[in-house]
């Protein structure tokens, strides 16, 4: 995404990030934890929180590579000490979820997509996985009236009490 909208394809792009401060042709839109996904019947889910390190033996199910959630489960297995075995990828978050529901594996998403999810069952992350969603545009690139309209609405609404009630929870 960043890349077309750097070489001028796209006028915005929707990225996700590590919690931080954004770059200046960026605006934070909101910011979350990643949690694990898992089978409601995975002996985990008996856990009020799990280890990173507690996932070494379990079967994972990821976006594609090159993405912000793989790269940072990715790391995150790496710095403790083992390769994730990942059964699949796929751009297709309802696929993901699905297959987490029907016990093939494990996933490990941002909390504003499966928050409202009943097939699956969630679990915080020791350590956390910080996730913020940035809108970006190209520094290379004046935006249009129309584009400063768009980043203004953003600002705004995203300090709505309607923003925070349905994306902050």
């Amino acid at each position: 995404v960043r890349a077309k909208v750097e070489e001028g394809l796209l006028d915005f792009g929707v990225v996700l990030a590590p919690i931080g401060k954004p770059h200046r042709n960026e605006l934070s839109v909101l910011q979350d934890e990643m949690e694990l996904c898992l089978p409601l019947d995975h002996p985990l889910t008996a856990c009020e929180h799990v280890a990173v390190a507690d996932l070494r033996r379990e079967k994972f199910i990821m976006q594609q590579p090159n993405t912000y959630q793989y790269d940072t489960v990715y790391r995150s297995c790496m710095e403790n000490g083992f390769t994730p075995d990942i059964l699949l990828c796929t751009s297709q978050l309802k696929t993901i979820k699905q297959l987490v529901a029907n016990n093939l594996g494990i996933s490990i998403l941002p909390n504003f997509v499966t928050r409202n999810e009943t097939i699956f069952a969630r679990r915080p992350l020791v350590p956390e996985m910080g996730i913020q969603v940035n809108l970006f545009w190209s520094p290379q690139k004046r935006l249009s009236e129309t584009g400063r309209k768009v980043v203004s609405f953003m600002e705004e609404y995203t300090t709505t009490q309607e923003f925070k009630e349905r994306f902050r929870q």
